[in-house]
């Protein structure tokens, strides 16, 4: 998937890690994920889920809104945005349904084994 605000927001994490002083081992260290996720994340190349959004603002004491926001947006990246939000949560939603259906299973498998 092609998502353009990952792209901004892999700008404004890669400024923020620099404005830091943090390598990108060292930030990777503190939000605990491969050094390969992180580069795809600061190259825009992979869609971010809303948890790690939220972590990452956190982490680097700002308002998820900065993060997001974008310079000079226009009516049409407005529209382009809004889908793309729209799709990431989405997303979200179908990882956290992921989620809760295997911690079902694992109760499940060890209610069995019991």
């Amino acid at each position: 998937m092609n998502f353009p605000i990952s792209k901004i927001i892999g700008q404004r994490l890669r400024a923020l890690r620099i404005r830091s002083g943090l390598t990108e081992q060292e930030t990777c260290n503190k939000l605990q994920m491969t050094e390969g996720s992180f580069s795809k994340l600061e190259e825009g190349n992979i869609g971010i889920p809303l948890w790690r959004l939220e972590e990452i603002a956190q982490f680097f004491t700002i308002d998820l809104y900065d993060l997001l926001k974008k310079e000079g947006v226009t009516d049409n990246d407005v529209s382009d945005l809004t889908e793309e939000v729209a799709s990431l949560a989405k997303m979200n939603m179908q990882q956290s349904e992921e989620i809760i259906r295997l911690q079902r299973k694992v109760m499940q498998l060890y209610s069995d084994r019991m």
